[in-house]
């Protein structure tokens, strides 16, 4: 009986030793998850943070990529405004000597009837450009070129124009 008694405290003392060897791997396990898990929620705050970071300089990068379009469409359309302007004056122009030339040769004809003919062929034609050339730049001298406002300018334009023209046609 006595050398069970003696196997039996060595199974309480080996139980017990197990299980307080146990108890700390359960307590050193806790740790290292509570651990990992701090870390886990760090490095999800770093990476929400960078994340954050790279939107926000993307966005940033964006924005300055749309205003440099918008300056180089503001460039365009005012370049291309700048030679159609040019191109109306050149226009006019060369109708202002076709008009000088058919109004000097009706002069120089003796016939009164091709003076009628080709005067009021050279009137026409000085009316009808003239409006054209005014409605064309109502148009381009336009500030916003939007639908709704080069519609009420087209209107405007042309009915506007055909009143001013031998005022500003002669007047050159």
């Amino acid at each position: 009986m006595t050398e069970n008694a003696g196997t039996g405290k060595g199974r309480t003392r080996g139980a017990g030793a197990a299980e307080g060897a146990a108890r700390e791997a359960t307590a050193g396990a806790q740790e290292a998850a509570n651990a990992a898990t701090g870390a886990a929620q760090k490095m999800s705050e770093n990476f929400a943070a960078a994340a954050t970071n790279a939107t926000q300089q993307m966005s940033e990068g964006v924005e300055a990529t749309i205003a440099r379009i918008r300056e180089l469409n503001e460039r365009a359309i005012e370049a291309a405004r700048s030679a159609g302007l040019s191109s109306l004056d050149a226009y006019e122009k060369a109708l202002r000597s076709f008009v000088s030339v058919e109004e000097r040769l009706a002069n120089a004809s003796q016939l009164d009837w091709v003076k009628a003919i080709v005067g009021a062929q050279a009137e026409f034609v000085q009316n009808i450009s003239g409006t054209y050339l005014n409605a064309a730049r109502d148009v381009l001298n336009s500030t916003v070129p939007s639908s709704g406002s080069s519609g009420s300018t087209g209107s405007t334009g042309s009915s506007g124009a055909s009143g001013s023209t031998g005022s500003s046609t002669s007047a050159r």
